[in-house]
């Protein structure tokens, strides 16, 4: 009874609301116009090739939500925390992550600009823990003391295979039934990277599929949402400083699944969505 009452009015306050997101918002419209957003309980899997913006993508998503005023999390096994931010501000300033790494930005406008981003960031409930070698019930424990202490309402995973047990199929598993389990006991959206199987490059059309998921195990299964970021231009050494992406909803277990056009901005290592109106790239 308590639930369909809540369901009931749930249903009503979205019916005052516009955009009608219902979850922390993805960073992208049309994502979050096909799931509302991320969801609290909800174990999200991104996946795609090696260095195919994975954790680019990761990061959009997460400062859309900071931005908006919702503190998350990134548990990062892979990058450490002056890459991740340098990422961050290329992203935030717009001004290409080679000028930021080598200190072309000192002077001018662009320092300017570079200062701005900068202190937007810092103004943004955005914590980052570096963890390595460690499990999934170490990363479980501390989304627990992030939740308490800084009340996180996402808490991310870069990536699922650096976690023990990730690369042997038992232990890939388990981690994918912990995600899960984790999602569910903290009460707040979960997302994880994983990598996918070096057999996709070999196909003709590479579009990952959910069978490519690397050590897949439990994974389909477990996940609520599971998104493939894509770009032909990876495969064909484009050398554009933009190219068309695409962003694959593979499986949504409560709304429709399909793909949503990005463009891919090499010189920010980032990902935005075509204006409504402009031609293809």
């Amino acid at each position: 009874k308590e639930a369909v009452v809540e369901v009931l009015e749930t249903i009503s306050r979205l019916s005052l609301t516009p955009d009608r997101l219902i979850g922390l918002p993805t960073g992208f419209e049309t994502l979050d116009r096909q799931t509302g957003g991320w969801q609290p309980g909800q174990c999200i899997v991104m996946a795609g090739a090696v260095s195919m913006g994975k954790s680019s993508l990761l990061l959009h998503s997460l400062l859309a939500s900071a931005r908006a005023g919702f503190p998350v999390a990134l548990i990062s096994l892979e990058m450490g925390q002056t890459q991740v931010a340098l990422r961050a501000l290329s992203s935030e300033s717009a001004i290409a992550y080679y000028r930021l790494r080598r200190g072309l930005v000192s002077t001018g406008e662009a320092w300017r600009t570079t200062k701005e981003a900068a202190d937007r960031l810092a103004a943004m409930p955005f914590y980052l823990v570096e963890m390595m070698d460690t499990s999934m019930h170490s990363i479980l424990e501390m989304g627990r003391k992030l939740v308490y202490q800084h009340g996180i309402k996402l808490l991310a995973i870069d990536y699922l295979g650096l976690v023990k047990g990730g690369n042997d199929f038992e232990g890939a598993s388990e981690n994918s039934r912990l995600c899960k389990i984790g999602a569910r006991q903290l009460n707040i959206p979960l997302i994880a990277l994983h990598q996918l199987k070096r057999e996709v490059a070999l196909r003709p059309d590479k579009r990952p599929i959910l069978q490519d998921l690397k050590q897949t195990g439990q994974t389909e299964q477990d996940a609520d949402v599971v998104l493939f970021i894509h770009r032909d231009g990876y495969y064909q050494d484009s050398g554009l400083t933009e190219e068309p992406a695409e962003l694959i909803v593979a499986k949504q277990r409560d709304g429709p699944t399909g793909t949503i056009p990005l463009i891919w901005c090499a010189e920010t290592m980032s990902f935005c969505e075509p204006p409504a109106d402009s031609p293809s790239l």
